[in-house]
């Protein structure tokens, strides 16, 4: 189980406490208010609101939830378990400008509609998932909900929408198409539920992983305002939709009859929209599975199919599940949920209803390491570490993997910055006392090295070398949200600015600055940590710290790739924040980094894919972390388990690769900031402990334009062929078991993919292929 995505091994000393909330922070007199509204419905709700008496002021906060935490709370600017409702004030987050300040009022009648219904409908969101799943608020840990209204698009007029963006649902007042989008119960419900899906499954937002988060928004959005199976029919304007709706779980089509249509989705895999746009089709290919979920509903009551739904969400389900995944997993849950009751015919004939093939019982395989690369091999070079040498005067020095100094190797200055390092080893960058960026350079057969200044400009704060030495990425003393990437083949910069996506095509720019940038295995992404923050012109602004993965470049094209960011991390508990992620050396899926509070340090590792994370040890000082070349072990900084504050400690791992594996050893003194390498040369791209045989297969054209069409030379019979992106993602397989074979790859945009071919015997061949 991944229950509550990467925090699911939190222990219970470090959890929230969400049973003993009380008001011991709080003046006497103040406390919780009950309240009333109408909202914009012209209903009249009750809800509850925190009151401060010598202030005769009541903010637009529920502290009477189960999840409050008075201890860890500084109201009313930073509360720790409420649901709380704040004033966008016609501000946009995609702009430098925007602010949020409290929504008050003196007495405890509220006039302002948007706020009442905003606020109202968070508190029923909480309750749903409190009360149906078990699930304490949106990251499972008691986390604060922050609802925002009165948001503006980028040009400061009405917003046509509402987002989550990791951290806050934002609602915008309409124009066009919509009423205030606070109206809606089914829009609160669907916009919190993508914070819970980013908190477990993580589903990627593009293709049908994108629609699987779209459509379990939706699901639960119905769930929560459960009368009937349509979204958005309180807010939208009939003139543009009309339905009256601006989706039918029921009738994806809603009387439309083609795409394009106002509020029309396909209802089956035969509609299935299969181009680039909408992200893959998100918000159009979810009309399929909502249509499962509503015949499963159906056919077995939603009292069972949303419990259904949710174990399979957050125990089978990863980021890159496909509909047939869903599939399993549903069927998987429901023996799970209903032991001894059998629903596989009513769930497989939903699924077979909506055109999704596959197994008709609880017996079918997910298997998550089909959905990203295999490991790749090993570097087969000699392992040495790199670290910053107290007794040097910070300078690099060198020692091999058991900390055995090397002699005649040190740097020429102090580094200001973890050194980062080909996986070559031929080249090892640093930022030095000047802010100059500093290349040693080794050429191992003669055992010799130079340190020469590699980028002269004096603004480096920090700097990331691609594993090949393609490109580097750097983070400079402006400490803004940039990160500056230079390609050595096109010998340029670029600028990514940083930003935090929401599940929608809005973006908010309210990233402060990145700290750590390191690349992943194919060049293409850099992973950075970065704090990012809510302007309050009222009082405390609202900060947080959380890892993303901004795309640098483009392998297919060869060319610099679009910025697009997306987040590893989301609704961390109370007060703590990440930072100093590295990725394993030889899994694409597996990251280590720092998870700490104001008080404490811990270093953790996680499988990105599946988004199980474990506490690895105990720390007294950040770890900055880095992987051992066969990733059996972490170096880390010491102070792990109460250890001397100037060490560098081995860690090792269990088979995972982000667990504790039994033992820790200090090796180096007086040290930190340590980076492991090998010096060997390996290929980057899908290696397997397979040989990779060169004259066996042929693809013919290459490039090719819709289709991929492999023969086995000489009469060679194709076992299985596996397809990846360049992300090394799988996409498409196929097991023929035959000389020939066709892989439609009509509806995967142009580019370079990357085929691996195993015949009878056992023998893999490795093709890159593009398509036009």
């Amino acid at each position: 189980a991944h229950d509550d995505h990467f925090k699911s091994a939190i222990k219970q000393s470090k959890a929230t406490n969400t049973e003993a909330a009380t008001f011991t922070q709080m003046d006497p007199l103040d406390g919780s208010v009950s309240a009333s509204g109408m909202d914009l419905n012209n209903f009249l709700r009750q809800f509850k609101t925190y009151g401060i008496t010598s202030q005769n002021t009541n903010f637009l906060m529920d502290l009477t939830r189960p999840m409050f935490n008075a201890s860890g709370s500084n109201l009313p600017d930073e509360p720790a378990g409420a649901i709380w409702t704040i004033n966008g004030n016609n501000t946009s987050p995609q702009t430098n400008n925007f602010q949020v300040t409290h929504l008050t009022n003196t007495t405890d009648s509220w006039g302002d509609k948007k706020a009442v219904s905003a606020h109202y409908n968070a508190g029923l969101a909480y309750d749903y998932f409190k009360n149906t799943h078990g699930r304490n608020s949106i990251n499972g840990q008691g986390g604060t909900i922050i609802s925002i209204v009165n948001v503006a698009d980028e040009n400061g007029d009405g917003m046509d929408n509402a987002f989550w963006n990791g951290n806050a649902m934002f609602y915008g007042n309409g124009k066009d198409a919509f009423k205030p989008l606070a109206g809606a119960l089914d829009v609160a419900g669907h916009e919190i539920s993508h914070g819970v899906i980013q908190n477990t499954a993580n589903l990627v937002y593009q293709g049908e992983s994108g629609a699987l988060n779209e459509s379990f928004a939706d699901i639960f959005g119905a769930m929560i305002d459960r009368d009937d199976w349509k979204m958005g029919e309180d807010v939208v304007f009939t003139s543009v939709f009309p339905s009256g709706a601006l989706r039918d779980l029921q009738n994806p089509h809603q009387g439309q009859s083609a795409l394009g249509d106002p509020g029309y989705q396909p209802a089956h895999v035969s509609e299935q929209y299969n181009g680039s746009q909408d992200n893959g089709g998100v918000h159009i290919n979810s009309g399929i599975t909502n249509k499962a979920y509503y015949l499963i509903a159906t056919a077995i009551t939603k009292d069972k199919a949303e419990k259904i739904y949710y174990k399979a969400l957050t125990d089978y389900l990863t980021k890159h599940s496909t509909f047939k995944d869903l599939r399993i997993a549903v069927l998987k849950a429901a023996k799970d949920e209903y032991p001894n009751e059998n629903h596989d015919a009513a769930i497989a004939g939903a699924f077979d209803d909506v055109g999704i093939s596959g197994p008709s019982g609880a017996g079918g395989t997910t298997n998550p390491n089909n959905n990203y690369q295999d490991d790749l091999m090993p570097n087969p070079g000699t392992d040495y570490i790199v670290y910053r040498d107290a007794n040097n005067g910070n300078k690099l020095s060198m020692a091999n993997s058991s900390g055995t100094v090397i002699s005649g190797f040190t740097s020429t200055l102090e580094s200001l910055s973890q050194p980062t390092v080909t996986d070559n080893g031929v080249n090892i960058l640093y930022i030095a006392p000047d802010y100059t960026i500093r290349n040693i350079e080794f050429n191992w057969q003669a055992g010799s090295f130079t340190d020469e200044v590699f980028i002269n400009t004096n603004d480096n704060r920090n700097v990331a070398i691609a594993p090949d030495g393609s490109r580097m990425a750097v983070l400079t003393t402006n400490n803004d949200s940039t990160i500056w990437v230079y390609d050595f083949g096109l010998t340029a910069w670029n600028q990514f600015v940083l930003y935090n996506p929401t599940i929608d095509t809005v973006v908010t720019y309210n990233v402060d600055a990145a700290d750590v940038i390191h690349f992943d295995y194919s060049g293409e992404y850099v992973m950075y940590d970065a704090q990012s923050t809510i302007k309050n012109s009222q009082g405390t602004d609202i900060s947080y710290w959380d890892i993303g993965f901004v795309h640098v470049w483009d392998n297919g094209a060869n060319t610099w790739a679009d910025g697009n960011i997306q987040k590893l991390f989301s609704g961390l508990p109370e007060n703590i924040s990440v930072g100093n992620p590295t990725f394993a050396k030889n899994s694409p899926h597996i990251i280590a980094f720092d998870y700490f509070d104001d008080s404490n340090r811990w270093l953790w590792g996680a499988n990105i894919e599946t988004g199980d994370a474990e506490e690895i040890a105990a720390n007294d000082v950040y770890s900055r972390p880095s992987f051992a070349p066969n990733d059996h072990f972490l170096i880390a900084d010491s102070g792990i388990n109460g250890g001397p504050a100037t060490e560098i400690y081995t860690v090792s791992l269990a088979p995972s690769k982000y667990q504790y594996g039994g033992s820790l050893q200090q090796i180096i003194e007086t040290a930190g900031w340590g980076t492991w390498f090998a010096n060997g040369t390996r290929s980057l791209i899908l290696d397997t402990d397979q040989p990779l045989e060169d004259n066996l297969m042929i693809i013919a054209p290459n490039p090719f334009s819709n289709s991929i069409s492999i023969r086995g030379k000489n009469g060679r019979i194709i076992q299985q062929v596996n397809v990846f992106d360049t992300q090394g993602r799988l996409i498409t397989n196929q097991s023929p078991s035959r000389s020939n074979t066709t892989i439609d790859m009509d509806k995967y945009p142009s580019g370079l993919y990357f085929v691996k071919i195993m015949d009878q015997d056992g023998n893999v061949r490795l093709i890159k292929a593009v398509k036009q």
